[in-house]
Formats: C-alpha cells, structure tokens, sequence
C-alpha cells in the first residue's frame, strides 16, 4: 500500500443482539471491481455452491432437494454452450 494504514489483529467481540456481517471483510466476489493494490485469491466456491448460487437455489425453490437446474440459468443438457444452442436455433 502507498500510504501508511492502521492493521490490527484483534478480534472485534461481537456484540449481543448485534446483527452478524453477510459478508466476510476479507471476502471478495466474482462481481467485485479491485481498484488498486495487489492480492492474491484463492477459490473457495463455484457454480451453484456459491453464494449467489444458493440463493438462486432458494428461489428456485429448492431447499434440500437433489434438482440440479434452476430457472436463473440456462440449461445446457445437451452438453452445449448457450451460444451453441441459440446457434442451432438459426
């Protein structure tokens, strides 16, 4: 970092009734725009097992059930890209 900054290592205590953070500081997202610094990532989730793929499960609809497609997504069955299939269609 360019300029000196304040780190400390002490965990914050959490305060009862206090709601919890959704989001780790430390967390990134796909999503996320970095504007400067360096950094290193490390992949912790992908596809449906992401964040923001649970909560398409949950509007899907699906709470604990074996469903392995989602209405928000495309459906690529047939092993095809969505590109592919829209392709097939001309």
């Amino acid at each position: 970092e360019p300029d000196d900054v304040a780190k400390t290592s002490k965990v914050k205590e959490k305060k009862d009734g206090a709601p919890e953070k959704l989001t780790p500081e430390t967390m990134a997202f796909s999503g996320c725009s970095i504007t400067s610094g360096l950094g290193r990532g490390l992949v912790t989730d992908t596809g449906m097992n992401t964040r923001i793929g649970r909560i398409a499960k949950l509007i899907a609809g699906e709470d604990g059930g074996q469903k392995t497609t989602c209405f928000c997504f495309p459906d690529t069955s047939g092993n095809q890209t969505p590109l592919q299939q829209n392709l097939n269609k001309l």
